[in-house]
């Protein structure tokens, strides 16, 4: 394959706690797949940007998207809950793309 080549990206995961105050989760670089499970008790809300509409997940369910994006916005209605989170990040090298899209999430 020729060299700068976009491979499967890499992978990233872990729990966050969710708490009826709005919170914000930050990835540790932009994503390009995002899978959200709730594993609690409670429904989650979750957002991308501060303007954008809120998508419920229910309990035992989860949200599966194509997403390029550093960070979600998220929180219940009552009571703390947990989500799965597992993200497929993009390469750093793909500079121009990256800059576009954080200045985007802006």
């Amino acid at each position: 394959m020729p060299a700068g080549h976009a491979d499967s990206g890499f992978p990233y995961q872990a729990a966050v706690k969710v708490i009826p105050e709005v919170s914000r989760h930050s990835f540790p670089d932009l994503t390009r797949t995002v899978s959200l499970r709730n594993v609690g008790a409670n429904t989650v809300w979750v957002r991308f940007e501060k303007n954008e509409h809120w998508f419920q997940i229910a309990v035992g369910t989860a949200w599966d998207d194509r997403v390029v994006t550093e960070h979600f916005y998220c929180r219940t209605q009552t009571g703390v809950t947990f989500l799965e989170v597992v993200a497929v990040g993009l390469k750093t090298w793909a500079g121009d793309l990256c800059k576009e899209a954080r200045s985007r999430s802006r």
